[in-house]
Formats: C-alpha cells, structure tokens, sequence
C-alpha cells in the first residue's frame, strides 16, 4: 500500500499528495474519523476497504463542487452524503488533505467564499430596497383618495 494511500485513508497528517486514479485495486481500511461514522452502502462505512479509486473519485467530486463555491459543509452534508451516499467523515478527510496540500488556494477560496456570501446578501438588500420603493410609487400613484402618504412639498 503505497503511503499517500495509507496516510489518506488513516488520517495521518504525513501524506504530500493525494493518488492517482489508477493507481491499481490497493486498498486502505478506513479508521480515525471514519470509524464512527454510521454504516450505510455509500464509500466511508464503518469497516469497508477503500480503494485509491474512491479517494480519487471523492477528490474530483470535492474539485467540481470547489467550481461552484460550495461551502465545505455544502459539500459535505447536502451533496456528497445526500447525493452520492458518501460517508461525512471520509469527505472530510480528503477535503483535510486537499487543505493540507493546497492552503494558498484554500485560503484564497475561504476569502472567495465569504466575498460570494456578501454578494449574495447584498443582493437580498437590494431585490428588498426595490420592493419597497415599488410598493411606495405605487401608494404615491394612487389617486389623491387612495393615497395613503401625506405629500408635503
């Protein structure tokens, strides 16, 4: 078993690289943070050889949701356990490694994720700030009889 496959599924923190799809049907028994995790037919269940083939393929599923600015729990929760019945920890893990291995580009992608959160927000502002100013030119339109704002020009 090579060592990048070994420190991956195990958690240790030595590894440098994640391994290439390819790489044969070696296979690492899932412990650490894994071990926990409640059993299910989906990568990661309790006592379940991993291949370097399913780390490689949870690494590209983390990668394309890392293209959509997906929070690591968005990916975590919402798309890798509901979607493709991967177990939390075993995302997580990767998702660990990936950091260890990349933190410039993690880095710049927490700054990017929180700078999307912002944009998303302000954007509610506003869609709420045109709301209101419809719903007031709309009172302000009315008939004189209908108006329901004192005009004091």
């Amino acid at each position: 078993m090579s060592s990048a496959v070994a420190a991956v599924a195990t958690g240790e923190a030595g590894a440098s690289t994640l391994p290439e799809t390819g790489a044969g049907d070696k296979t690492a028994e899932i412990s650490g943070a894994n071990a926990d995790a409640p059993s299910s037919s989906g990568l990661g269940s309790q006592g379940r050889k991993v291949s370097t083939q399913d780390i490689q393929l949870v690494q590209n599923l983390i990668e394309r949701c890392l293209q959509m600015y997906m929070s690591q729990r968005e990916v975590v929760v919402f798309t890798l356990q509901q979607q493709a019945q991967i177990e939390p920890g075993f995302t997580q893990l990767v998702w660990q490694k990936l950091e260890e291995q990349n933190p410039d580009f993690f880095r710049a992608y927490y700054t990017r994720l929180k700078l999307k959160d912002q944009i998303v927000l302000f954007n509610h502002l506003l869609e709420q700030q045109v709301a209101m100013f419809q719903k007031m030119q709309r009172q302000w339109m009315a008939p004189s009889g209908e108006n329901t704002l004192h005009q004091t020009f």
